[in-house]
């Protein structure tokens, strides 16, 4: 690696760290700032935001002249009776996620060459939420080329979850979700296309959503290639919000999918947020859920497993109904590997190269794929076949399929990707279902020196991207002390990542626990409706200690 890329990283960071901001006298007048009448909270963002490793730019002097041109604003709406015109996020302060562009200011996918990437222009999204009155006032943290569990990069450290440092506050909209659960920013936007935005949300306790993709726009979110995307990429990432609330959920979905969405970005669905929708899944008495605990090829934690059941039986005393929904191991391993194949082809050989050619370097999580991807076929036969015998069945099968794929094979999993989308539509249209419940991961936030065993567990969450399901994280309830033994995981398999979920459960008493919604694709509004209707039953906030 080049000693002008690690400078070049090194400097981004001193950058950061070197910058100095004013954070101007506020009146306490209600009426002086949205933003924040008390200064001391944009500090102590500041404060945790570096310390735990969560933001990778910061600009609150800007955004606290923007707040006070959002307050005038909003004191002459009032003077004229226009109050309603106002946007549904009016003066309210936001972080973005790093690779979601912002006009003149750094998006580095937490790649070292990548570190002097300065965006020319708003992503639509950016746009969109501007547009609504949002204030954006610092970007998140994410892993290096956002393709793990640990938001983890060389310019900017590791992400540290604000309930337990010692913790993984998710990936890859990690950075977003410590610093919603962390209290320094009520609202963030990140990306999902394997669960970067719900798993963020199921380890710091927080509400999290991801839309049916193509009801967002994915324009200028990038990736550190030549045009700033993956372009043989199968699933595309969707913007969703991570809040406090089911209701910041609502408005920061409602703010994405504006009606100039639809003119700026003619990839996307033109289908607005329809607020009848969402208000008559509401009021429904009965609604048909699917439920599981696990499948053939993963399980969970018995804290996990009581989340889902609390749910049920709260909503079973509403009048709701639940079914058992059960996949057979073939069909649990057939949507985990069409969404590592695909995920494969779209990138890995493309992302492989820019390393080459930038002189730059894998992370050590993500170092032994990419060098994997690169060995000649016939040692990569070999190692997989070793693995599978003698270390692990599960890391074998994805070494298996960690490959270049030829035109045939390719042609072929999209296949099977359509065939497995249109059986299990099938099966739930067979089933009368409306929603889903499910585990968001196996247990809760899992410690760091877990990661290269359990860092890419994303089984329960790769499920709604192939079959393209809007799907959100509801915070439920947290780990009591007799959750924390090695009984309390189960799962068929027994092998060195089954001994890795026990190993993280010890000392995880206290830490958050949640579950998964989905609806049918295209019912984000019914699918947002449920995510209050559980919400509103359990009202659970953790509350993460400050430093």
């Amino acid at each position: 690696m080049h000693l002008r890329v690690k400078n070049k990283a090194r400097q981004r960071l001193q950058e950061r760290n070197s910058k100095k901001f004013t954070f101007i006298n506020v009146s306490e007048e209600k009426t002086k700032l949205i933003l924040s009448s008390d200064v001391s909270k944009l500090r102590q963002l500041q404060i945790e935001g570096r310390e735990l490793n969560l933001i990778t730019e910061e600009y609150y002097d800007q955004a606290l002249r923007e707040a006070e041109e959002k307050d005038k604003q909003r004191e002459l709406a009032i003077k004229n009776g226009r109050v309603s015109e106002l946007g549904l996020l009016h003066g309210i302060p936001i972080s973005i996620k790093d690779h979601i562009c912002e006009e003149g200011k750094h998006s580095t996918v937490g790649v070292m060459s990548f570190a002097d990437n300065i965006a020319q222009e708003d992503a639509i999204v950016v746009q969109q939420l501007r547009a609504q009155g949002a204030i954006p006032m610092v970007k998140g943290n994410t892993p290096q080329l956002l393709l793990s569990l640990v938001s983890e990069n060389d310019i900017y450290g590791k992400a540290l979850n604000p309930h337990d440092t010692s913790r993984t506050c998710g990936g890859s909209s990690g950075g977003d979700g410590g610093l919603v659960a962390s209290k320094c920013i009520p609202l963030a936007f990140g990306t999902d296309i394997a669960g970067s935005i719900r798993c963020p949300s199921e380890f710091c306790g927080i509400y999290g959503f991801k839309p049916t993709t193509l009801r967002v726009s994915s324009k200028d979110i990038i990736m550190p290639l030549p045009n700033g995307s993956v372009p043989q990429c199968v699933f595309q990432e969707t913007t969703g919000p991570l809040g406090y609330s089911a209701n910041d959920l609502k408005l920061g979905t409602q703010s994405l999918m504006g009606e100039e969405l639809f003119r700026k970005d003619p990839n996307v669905i033109p289908l607005p947020f329809d607020e009848q929708r969402y208000q008559e899944t509401l009021a429904k008495k009965k609604l048909r859920f699917g439920y599981f605990y696990g499948t053939d090829i993963i399980g969970s934690t018995t804290s996990v497993k009581r989340a889902i059941l609390m749910t049920k039986e709260k909503l079973v005393k509403l009048g709701h109904e639940f079914i058992p929904f059960q996949f057979s191991k073939k069909e649990a391993q057939e949507y985990v590997d069409i969404h590592m194949i695909c995920c494969t082809f779209g990138c890995q050989g493309q992302l492989s190269s820019m390393f080459k050619q930038q002189h730059d370097r894998p992370i050590p999580l993500l170092k032994t794929s990419f060098d994997f991807y690169n060995y000649p076929r016939f040692f990569q036969k070999i190692l997989s076949a070793y693995y599978s015998r003698f270390v692990c069945e599960r890391i074998g099968g994805v070494l298996a399929l960690t490959k270049e794929c030829s035109r045939d094979e390719i042609d072929d999993v999209l296949r099977r990707k359509a065939r497995f989308t249109e059986d299990f539509i099938q099966r739930w249209e067979d089933m009368k279902l409306d929603a889903m419940i499910s585990p968001t991961y196996p247990t809760c936030a899992f410690k760091f020196e877990d990661q290269e065993d359990i860092g890419f567990s994303t089984e329960y969450q790769v499920l709604w991207n192939v079959v393209n399901f809007p799907t959100g994280c509801v915070p439920i309830t947290e780990v009591l002390e007799d959750e924390e033994a090695d009984e309390a995981y189960q799962e068929k398999p027994n092998d060195v990542i089954t001994a890795a979920f026990k190993r993280t459960i010890k000392g995880s008493k206290g830490m958050p626990v949640g579950i998964q919604v989905s609806t049918p694709r295209w019912k984000d509004e019914e699918c947002l409706a449920i995510i209050k209707i559980i919400g509103d039953q359990f009202n659970f906030i953790k509350m993460a200690p400050q430093i």
